[in-house]
């Protein structure tokens, strides 16, 4: 029977939407005929669900928010089994997802494995694409979204550039030796700096289109779609920060300024809001020219947007 520990990273998630992912890793781990071990990390919030959990999941975490990468990565030390999953608390899994994924996975082999995530009946193309600036992303979503309806018609495991953290899959010792992730990404970005550097290791990354896991799309309110939008802005320059030439990186922080600009100004003239577009400058204006910037910090963010807003 083959071991894996599935991995939540809980930030004021309600029960019963944990509880409810929780249970369809359970169907999933019945079809596989797997023995799952289920980690929650209490990024805030989770330790008041300990009770109700217990005997099904394991709460584990200070309750403090640190970060994504820095909960999965204290996750990972201690899970105990061969193979590693990581879920989003608002996603389900399909019941033949870790059937899907165990029956690709040889621990001989340097591969990872991705899950198919789908909101709202569509595949999440960025889940798997790479990209550098706006217009790289705008050149290759037509093509790539054809190729990933493709694979999944065919269903057939194919190589990808990245994976995303939703859905990851690998073997415990080869996700320690990677990492996993980097905990200078605080929120987004860790995934595809994983990848990066994993292909870089020469490990494979492979989508696996029957391995299904249906992702929802969450409604945010707008101060919390600015803080998404500052948070995505970090995680991108710092991507071309570790990645890319610092000439390289410079001249796409131009491109995503002036991109970011008309995007605020078509907005305007929509008579839409515009407001979460333009909480990317700040977080332009803090990396500026700089190789390296401190590491985002959602509460130093929130306090400088408070001061900005008041009188």
């Amino acid at each position: 029977m083959s071991a894996v520990t599935v991995i939540y990273v809980a930030y004021h998630t309600p029960l019963a939407m944990i509880m409810d992912s929780i249970e369809s890793v359970e169907r999933a781990a019945e079809v596989a005929g797997a023995d799952v071990e289920i980690l929650v990390a209490d990024n805030g919030g989770a330790a008041q669900h300990a009770d109700a959990l217990s005997g099904r999941a394991a709460v584990v975490g200070a309750g403090r928010n640190v970060g994504f990468g820095d909960a999965v990565n204290d996750c990972v030390q201690m899970s105990s089994g061969e193979w590693v999953l990581m879920m989003n608390p608002d996603s389900r899994a399909r019941p033949e997802l870790l059937e899907s994924l165990l029956r690709h996975a040889r621990p001989s082999t340097r591969t990872f494995f991705g899950s198919l995530l789908i909101t709202n009946g569509r595949a999440q193309v960025h889940a798997f694409n790479l990209w550098w600036s706006s217009l790289e992303l705008l050149a290759r979503k037509a093509s790539f979204s054809r190729r990933l309806d493709e694979w999944i018609e065919t269903s057939i495991p194919v190589p990808v550039p990245r994976l995303c953290g939703a859905g990851l899959f690998g073997r415990r010792a080869d996700l320690l030796e990677v990492g996993p992730f980097d905990a200078s990404f605080f929120l987004y970005g860790e995934d595809v700096d994983f990848s990066l550097r994993a292909r870089a290791r020469g490990y494979d990354l492979i989508l696996v289109p029957t391995a299904v896991i249906d992702h929802d799309a969450g409604t945010s309110s707008e101060g919390a779609s600015e803080l998404v939008q500052a948070a995505r802005t970090d995680a991108h320059l710092r991507l071309l920060a570790h990645h890319r030439p610092l000439p390289f990186a410079l001249v796409a922080r131009l491109e995503y300024t002036i991109s970011t600009a008309a995007g605020v100004l078509t907005n305007l003239l929509r008579g839409q809001v515009w407001r979460a577009r333009a909480a990317r400058f700040p977080e332009i204006r803090r990396w500026g020219v700089q190789r390296e910037a401190p590491r985002f910090d959602p509460v130093e963010w929130a306090s400088r947007s408070a001061r900005k807003r008041t009188p």
